[in-house]
């Protein structure tokens, strides 16, 4: 009993090496592409002020993380296909089944080493991808505007806050607001006053704002009045701003979560963000389907072919997997359906194609 438990663990170890050197490979592969890709991309902004090849060179480093995290589901297919086919050549895979291991045991084996990739990815997707981005975004922006201190890093924000929509012309690095415009509503979405200031900045938990011309309007008459100084009652923390002005893809899932709760407070509906959401949600699982999907690959149609056919095999599944998941988002927004679907429906299917090969290979 201990020596086949001691035997086990062997094979455990093996599969798991071998997996994961083939994982690592593509990954190196696919890091250097988007290395090149994202390089040549920041080309045409090398030179303005003080931004050169080495800050566009840390710019793109930070950038990484966040893109191979997108991209793993497919570079783990290919990882799967070329670790599992050299098993295949190599006919290690025939000796496990004649040592009496069935196609599911296999299949458990495997799992086991891929759920503990999976979950350390969404670490790294969770954690260091969303920070790494916003500080690469942050840094280029200090050295391409480094003698501008109000050059903005967001145009045009329009946020709902309860009866209250405000409007901001500007956010500068520093958090700080210009051209503030702010419109208060009543419970019969009459406008009860309109207010507009230069500046405004987040202060000891309240919004302090500057030079300020309102006109305050009821039934009997309209008000003027002009400050130097106010507090406006937003509850619009500066992370929630921050957050706001940023694309829904860079941001973690509890930004997104944080985010999605001041919608609702506010009574508002953000589908772009939900969306996020929900395939932040489902990244992991995602990543595991389609690692799991080259399974019943290698042991059924891919068995015997060469490792380029299984590498343009898995390169095809992989680029199907990105472009469905790329065109069911616009269409889910179109057609104003739960932004669930859009993220679930590529995952799911692909995991009930992997499910029916997996039983059809048990037969």
């Amino acid at each position: 009993m201990a020596r086949t438990q001691n035997l086990m663990k062997i094979i455990d170890r093996y599969l798991a090496t071998t997996i994961l050197h083939s994982i690592g490979v593509v990954l190196f592969a696919a890091t250097g592409l988007e290395f090149f890709i994202l390089m040549v991309a920041e080309l045409r902004d090398i030179g303005q002020n003080t931004y050169g090849v080495a800050q566009a060179l840390l710019f793109v480093l930070l950038n990484l993380p966040e893109q191979l995290y997108q991209i793993f589901p497919m570079a783990g297919l290919i990882g799967m296909l070329m670790g599992l086919g050299v098993l295949a050549n190599h006919s290690e895979l025939i000796v496990l089944r004649q040592a009496g291991l069935s196609f599911l045991a296999i299949t458990w084996r495997t799992f086991k080493t891929l759920i503990c990739l999976v979950a350390l990815l969404a670490l790294m997707g969770e954690l260091l991808a969303p920070k790494a981005t916003f500080y690469a975004n942050q840094y280029k922006n200090d050295h391409i505007h480094v003698n501008n201190n109000q050059d903005n890093c967001s145009d045009d924000v329009w946020i709902k806050d309860q009866q209250n929509y405000l409007h901001i012309g500007q956010i500068d690095q520093q958090q700080l607001l210009h051209h503030i415009s702010w419109y208060a509503f009543d419970d019969q979405q009459q406008l009860k006053q309109f207010s507009t200031a230069e500046s405004g900045q987040y202060r000891n938990g309240t919004w302090q704002v500057t030079h300020v011309h309102g006109t305050l309007i009821d039934r009997k008459q309209v008000t003027t009045f002009h400050t130097a100084a106010a507090t406006w009652p937003f509850n619009l923390k500066p992370e929630i701003l921050r957050n706001s002005v940023q694309k829904p893809s860079s941001l973690s899932l509890r930004e997104l979560n944080a985010s999605l709760r001041f919608h609702q407070k506010a009574n508002t509906t953000n589908e772009p963000l939900q969306l996020a959401f929900w395939k932040r949600i489902f990244q992991p699982l995602a990543s595991l389907v389609m690692m799991l999907l080259a399974i019943p690959f290698i042991f059924g149609p891919l068995r015997s072919v060469s490792q380029s056919l299984r590498l343009v095999a898995g390169i095809a599944t992989g680029f199907g997997f990105y472009y469905c998941n790329q065109l069911l988002s616009p269409v889910v927004l179109l057609l104003q359906l739960p932004a669930f679907l859009g993220a679930s429906l590529p995952c799911l299917s692909f995991g009930l194609l992997g499910l029916f090969m997996l039983m059809h290979q048990k037969r």
